[in-house]
């Protein structure tokens, strides 16, 4: 019985999030959130050390992705897979963004981010409450 007032609980949660992303206005980003310390240039890559500072990502998803697919003693979800593809993708996107930080590049360094967060927060969901929930929260 616990167990329906914490999924009831956690649908209307996810519904009221949703509807308010139609009722309140963007919050714009100041201009000035892309201006990063290091500016430097290194091997032709501007702003080197923000742009590879995102080589632990790639090495972390890489090698979530293989522990994946080579261990058979852990009961891997889709969840997962989804997480490890997702701060693989981080690498990439976070990259790319700081390689030339505009608001227009920002997007692609937030939605690894956010898919990964999502993923991470559709494991505990289904650890800890309801494994059904789990799968119904990677759909958004």
């Amino acid at each position: 019985m616990q167990y329906k007032w914490q999924s009831i609980f956690l649908i209307l949660l996810i519904a009221v999030s949703f509807i308010s992303f139609f009722i309140i206005e963007p919050i714009p980003q100041d201009l000035a959130y892309h201006n990063f310390a290091d500016t430097r240039s290194f091997f032709g890559i501007s702003n080197f050390y923000d742009v590879t500072s995102n080589i632990p990502f790639l090495l972390v998803g890489t090698l979530g992705l293989w522990l994946i697919n080579h261990e058979s003693t852990i009961n891997f979800t889709l969840s997962w897979q989804i997480l490890f593809i997702s701060i693989l993708l981080v690498a990439f996107g976070s990259a790319y963004y700081h390689l030339n930080p505009t608001s227009k590049t920002l997007m692609w360094d937030r939605l690894p981010m956010a898919t990964a967060f999502m993923a991470l927060f559709a494991i505990v969901i289904g650890n800890y409450i309801n494994t059904y929930l789990e799968k119904v929260l990677l759909i958004p």
